[in-house]
């Protein structure tokens, strides 16, 4: 392609130089080929970045005063933490911005803290807000983006340090779990994962129709403007 290129250039200067008629129709098409190559050279190798969590540990059944789990993890790993959302089919009147209140504290390994306290809002779906009340030196947080208008937070970071991290979840008491998780106060799960982040690039098939489409195109501009074989013969005027 390169090569082809500099061929195109220097017959488009040699072209013009000389006078020569520029077929016009065959480089047109070969413009639009090329165009068209590029482009879809260029679509077909842009990435897409997705998420995948891959679970570390999933704790389940767990009564209200064992609402802990933790895992080993790796310098520089993405940590998240999900547990099962509140049942809140009867909102619990509080006369604030949300129905119910929970807090997700995560130890490093060297015993340093972060808190994240998590609000949930029932409107025709629970949705939930989450703030970061303190941050530790073992996880870099992402700071807030917005309130409950443009989504929460995820519940964890980068972590900083290698060893086990823990997770300790609490709420208000145990006297609002009955309500929130009916009938025995039993939250179903609390899993930790890492979130690692994938660069795909699904329009790699359309490569190889790129390329011979910049190829034919670049080709027919070459023929276009190649200056013809047949040089006109200048008339030399004798002095006698």
């Amino acid at each position: 392609m390169i090569t082809i290129g500099k061929d195109l250039i220097c017959s488009i200067r040699q072209g013009f130089s000389y006078g020569d008629a520029v077929r016009t129709e065959p480089l047109a098409l070969g413009i639009a080929l090329l165009l068209v190559g590029v482009i879809v050279i260029s679509w077909s190798l842009s990435p897409i970045e997705t998420d995948e969590y891959d679970l570390v540990v999933r704790e389940e059944d767990l009564a209200y005063e064992d609402w802990n789990t933790s895992a080993p993890f790796v310098a520089q790993d993405q940590l998240f933490v999900a547990f099962e959302g509140p049942g809140m089919d009867e909102p619990i009147p509080n006369g604030g911005d949300f129905d119910v209140r929970f807090w997700v504290n995560i130890t490093d390994p060297q015993g340093d803290n972060s808190t994240f306290r998590v609000d949930f809002r029932r409107e025709q779906t629970p949705i939930m807000n989450v703030t970061v009340e303190q941050r530790g030196t073992g996880l870099l947080i992402a700071d807030p983006v917005g309130n409950w208008n443009d989504g929460p937070l995820s519940i964890g970071g980068v972590t900083q340090y290698d060893g086990v991290y823990k997770v300790h979840l609490y709420t208000w008491g145990a006297g609002i779990v009955y309500s929130i998780y009916p009938p025995d106060g039993i939250l179903n799960y609390l899993e930790m994962y890492v979130v690692r982040v994938t660069i795909e690039r699904p329009q790699m098939n359309y490569l190889p129709v790129g390329i011979m489409a910049g190829f034919a195109g670049a080709v027919i501009a070459v023929w276009a403007l190649r200056t013809p074989t047949a040089k006109r013969t200048r008339k030399v005027q004798r002095t006698r």
